[in-house]
């Protein structure tokens, strides 16, 4: 009873973070391509209103302060702000996607790995795993490390250091959550979200989105590796060990790392402690704070209608004869 509760903890635990996912892309995909294809449309705007401006602010015969810091004019100025605005979150998800390919790539070569069979009991260890096939390696870095890595093609590293660290069934539990992460691509999946925050970093959800599914995906993981060991104070054990070791200067982007971030894993700790207080895994995903949401409906209302928006400010030939210019008056 007690292993059928656990894989309908397990179950839903990872049905909340695949849910947080695909309702994190569909947001972002539905904001990204919206306003693309606002700019598209109005790209004959822009270059009209590049010129008319001009045309507008000299229509007296010199530069006109007054036209120029009128309210058309410098509407369309704050709606070139938010095209660079958007264009800046592309310059950044580029940078963030170079990351990925090349200096994350760079870092774990320098690992200096070897196969997990080549250590004390990595054999027999291998034999009693349901994830025979899955690549796993030894780093010599001197840190206590357990992390899985690698986009397309993710793997299990772990330090040498954490055979004489961890008892053997802790070493199991910990290699057991990492094979979760990489059966689930959740490499991957971490890569398309720092992605898409970079792209959007206008747009607050996205951090508590993120934050989510890294909770739900830690929870998945712990119970995916329970039905098979079913030592949950094995699990824990390891938990609070690794927990002491700050590894952030190695654990950077698509890296999933067995010990995260300090209020995750102090809720991991807890649940695996005291199951019958948090048995429960209750469906979250939608009890999103107000104000995130707010903020991120200002903050894409005011992007969406600034490219959608006419840019182009009308030049009125017969107010330049009075010294005018769209409803302001030339000093």
């Amino acid at each position: 009873m007690k292993n059928k509760g656990r894989e309908n903890v397990f179950s839903q635990q990872q049905k909340n973070a695949e849910r947080c996912f695909i309702f994190f892309v569909m947001i972002n995909s539905i904001i990204t391509f919206g306003v693309i294809g606002g700019i598209l449309i109005s790209v004959n705007g822009y270059i009209k209103g590049i010129f008319n401006t001009y045309s507008s602010v000299t229509c007296c015969g010199s530069i006109c302060l007054n036209c120029l810091f009128s309210i058309n004019t410098l509407c369309m100025v704050f709606s070139f702000t938010c095209v660079f605005v958007f264009f800046a979150g592309i310059g950044s998800a580029l940078y963030k996607a170079f990351l990925l390919f090349t200096i994350n790539r760079k870092m774990f070569r320098s690992f200096k790995m070897s196969s997990f069979v080549n250590y004390p009991n990595g054999k027999e260890m291998l034999k009693k795993f349901p994830y025979k096939s899955y690549p796993l390696y030894v780093s010599r870095e001197r840190l206590l490390h357990a992390f899985t890595f690698g986009i397309f093609r993710p793997k299990i590293c772990v330090s040498s250091d954490m055979f004489s660290y961890l008892t053997r069934k802790e070493l199991q539990a910990v290699i057991l959550h990492e094979a979760h992460h990489l059966k689930d691509r959740a490499p991957l999946r971490c890569a398309i979200m720092q992605i898409f925050c970079a792209l959007n970093f206008f747009l607050p959800l996205n951090n508590y989105l993120v934050s989510l599914y890294k909770t739900y995906s830690e929870k998945a993981a712990d119970d995916a590796a329970l039905q098979f060991l079913n030592e949950p104070l094995e699990m824990a054990s390891a938990l609070i060990k690794l927990s002491r070791y700050n590894t952030k200067n190695i654990m950077q982007i698509a890296v999933t790392p067995f010990s995260g971030e300090q209020q995750i894993w102090e809720d991991r700790i807890r649940r695996l402690i005291e199951p019958e207080i948090s048995s429960s895994p209750g469906y979250r995903l939608f009890v999103i704070p107000r104000y995130l949401i707010f903020l991120s409906l200002f903050f894409v209302s005011i992007i969406f209608l600034s490219v959608f928006s006419k840019t182009y400010v009308l030049n009125d030939k017969d107010g330049c004869k009075e010294n005018s210019c769209h409803v302001v008056v030339c000093k």
